[in-house]
């Protein structure tokens, strides 16, 4: 689903999402949405006069804000990452490193356990 003209103004990364309308681009074609219909799909929308990109979970939860000036786009490479590392530490509860990919090593929660992860990359 890619959004645009989302507002972030009364938006808290880790808190829901206020409730929204948008127009938005839904398999290739142009859509009115609102909060209701995201329920249960995880959302990553862009601006219209900033270059904005927004990553809310499947439970409505915002997880990712970046806002940047409009000659600064977007890599849907790194987008698609951030994706698959909210969806897995919301999932499991574990911590994804910068460099992380699916089925790579994660960090334990704890400090103790977290000792696991770094031992390694020594």
């Amino acid at each position: 689903m890619n959004t645009k003209k989302m507002v972030t103004s009364n938006v808290q990364i880790g808190k829901p999402v206020p409730d929204f309308h948008t127009t938005a681009v839904v398999d290739g074609a142009f859509k009115e949405l609102n909060l209701s219909d995201c329920k249960g799909k995880y959302v990553v929308g862009d601006g219209e006069l900033l270059e904005e990109l927004e990553i809310r979970t499947d439970k409505g939860i915002m997880q990712q804000i970046t806002i940047s000036d409009l000659p600064m786009g977007h890599s849907v490479d790194e987008t698609l990452h951030l994706v698959q590392a909210f969806q897995f530490t919301n999932q499991h509860g574990e911590v994804c490193p910068a460099v992380w990919e699916p089925d790579g090593d994660t960090i334990k929660p704890t400090m103790e356990d977290s000792k696991v992860f770094f031992v390694k990359k020594q």
